[in-house]
């Protein structure tokens, strides 16, 4: 399992537009398998006229999973908050079968 969280940004706009961009690196654990490092483009915002802060984000890699738990963005008066859903596919109960069986 590797770990890591990226820092904490918190900028106000001036009078022209920038982008910021946050990577975090991902290194092995001690004692874990030897794994090649990971640069992840976390995200890149454009702003103009309002502040941007960015949260605390980890990031968990294990063998056959990446996870990435809470990513937080305060725009203005506003608060959007991005995590991992679980997908799962497959017919639910009630649901239509689309061919007919003979």
């Amino acid at each position: 399992m590797v770990s890591t969280s990226a820092q904490r940004r918190s900028f106000k706009e001036q009078n022209r537009p920038r982008s910021v961009t946050t990577s975090c690196h991902l290194y092995p654990n001690p004692g874990a398998p030897s794994v090649m490092e990971v640069t992840l483009s976390v995200m890149e915002v454009t702003l103009s006229e309002m502040e941007v802060t960015l949260s605390e984000m980890e990031v968990t890699l294990s063998e056959t999973e990446l996870s990435l738990s809470v990513m937080e963005l305060t725009l203005s008066e506003t608060e959007v908050t991005l995590s991992v859903m679980d997908v799962t596919t497959g017919p639910e109960p009630g649901d239509v079968e689309m061919f007919p069986s003979f």
